[in-house]
């Protein structure tokens, strides 16, 4: 007989609710989102589930991993932490924590910091990652932190291995155009690419590839998986051809696009990449920092 799930409670409609933009809600760390909001989950939560018991389920559950892979097998014996920098604050925070987790056992020391708030980046840092989430909205204050801007665009120049997500792309690019008010917005320019936030979905889907070329992410043919969700789209592109490092294809197996934007050491991508299949992506992203370390 079919064994079902234990019912462990409901909860109620909340009369607090997140405001929304595009991407979907605001995150919370927007002081938009009022402490009473959280306080009214909290309680209904509280209130309305076995919580006793939802740890306890949750305790015995087997460890999970995929096809057993992991990014520890890749790391070199004997070698002390690579240190890399990891952007996390309001303006970017969208990351997949296995994807953290295998640079860890991949030999990462990640240490996060603010391109915000922080006016240099983490001492001893070899390589940089910034994740998705709103540049566009905090533009004015990201494009302000001209002490960081000008030493990451200094360590870009000496070959560091930077990688970009969505947001991290558009923080790579030349800046962004806000469709709403016609504003343009300058970031650090690494990447000669344009992009322009609309006001309807772009794209929204999960998408497969393969990078096409040797990269700090890889060997030429190894194969990525991951999402896309974005209002924003790139309107000018200046890349030589041989700057791609990416062949994507879309969640229909209809179109194949080449991407994966690239200037020395610094990748960026619209595509929220998870390497629970690719662990040795991690591996090759550390084993790049490290060489950058040793010089």
């Amino acid at each position: 007989s079919q064994v079902l799930p234990p019912i462990l409670g409901g909860v109620e409609k909340c009369t607090n609710k997140f405001p929304s933009r595009h991407l979907g809600l605001i995150s919370a760390f927007d002081s938009a989102v009022a402490d009473a909001a959280f306080a009214e989950i909290r309680q209904r939560v509280s209130q309305g589930v076995d919580l006793q018991r939802l740890r306890s389920i949750a305790n015995s559950a087997l460890s999970f991993s995929y096809s057993g892979k992991t990014a520890s097998s890749c790391k070199p014996a004997s070698c002390h932490p690579v240190k890399i920098a990891v952007a996390y604050d309001e303006a970017f925070h969208f990351y997949y924590r296995y994807n953290l987790q295998l640079l860890e056992e991949a030999g990462a020391e990640l240490s996060y910091f603010s391109p915000i708030n922080d006016h240099h980046l983490p001492i001893g840092t070899s390589g940089i990652i910034f994740g998705g989430g709103y540049p566009e909205i905090y533009a004015q204050k990201l494009q302000a932190n001209q002490v960081l801007v000008q030493q990451i665009i200094t360590c870009a120049e000496g070959g560091m291995p930077i990688y970009g997500e969505c947001g991290g792309l558009i923080y790579l690019s030349q800046g962004i155009e806000l469709s709403s008010s016609g504003q343009f917005h300058h970031f650090l320019g690494l990447l000669p690419l344009k992009i322009k936030l609309e006001e309807k979905l772009r794209a929204l889907g999960h998408i497969e590839g393969e990078l096409t070329a040797d990269c700090i992410l890889g060997k030429k043919g190894v194969p990525i998986k991951g999402h896309q969700f974005r209002y924003s789209g790139v309107v000018a592109d200046d890349t030589d051809h041989e700057n791609y490092k990416f062949r994507l294809i879309d969640h229909h197996g209809s179109r194949a696009t080449e991407e994966g934007f690239s200037y020395k050491n610094v990748i960026g991508t619209y595509l929220h990449m998870h390497w629970g299949d690719t662990p040795q992506i991690a591996a090759c992203f550390v084993d790049h920092c490290r060489r950058k370390e040793n010089g």
